[in-house]
């Protein structure tokens, strides 16, 4: 899905406006995202990279590090919303498929990104849209 880029008059700098199901800084969707996520967590990174065929790898060792590195990215948001959250997400549940039984959907990226609307300039990706020059987007 091609995405618009705008120019800031005052300042020169450029932005987007996303749907909310895209992934900040990924490509694809939070969906998406949580799928590869959860398949880490389930089979571990390097047998959930034998089944996947991540299109950027070009070999098994591409395709599992491409892998932990979501899975990375997405731990790390969750580590630091559990002070946001503090009746959604315990310390004990940072695994994607436990927090997914404990929300109740499955659109667990998705619904967290709704719950924090307010604060995500201030998140970090791929949930909000904060993050430092060097965490360009990994592809």
């Amino acid at each position: 899905m091609p995405i618009a880029r705008y120019r800031c008059r005052r300042d020169g700098k450029t932005f987007s406006i996303l749907p909310r199901f895209f992934a900040a800084r990924y490509p694809g969707n939070l969906q998406q995202l949580k799928d590869l996520v959860v398949a880490a967590e389930a089979q571990g990174a390097w047998q959930a990279a034998k089944n996947l065929r991540a299109s950027e790898a070009s070999s098994h060792v591409d395709s599992c590090q491409w892998l932990r590195r979501r899975k990375k990215a997405v731990h790390r948001c969750l580590s630091a919303l559990v002070g946001l959250l503090p009746k959604t997400l315990v310390r004990g549940i940072l695994q994607l498929r436990e927090l997914r039984r404990t929300l109740g959907t499955k659109q667990t990226l998705l619904h967290l990104r709704r719950q924090l609307e307010g604060r995500l300039p201030q998140l970090a990706v791929p949930i909000g849209f904060c993050g430092a020059s060097s965490s360009r987007p990994i592809s």
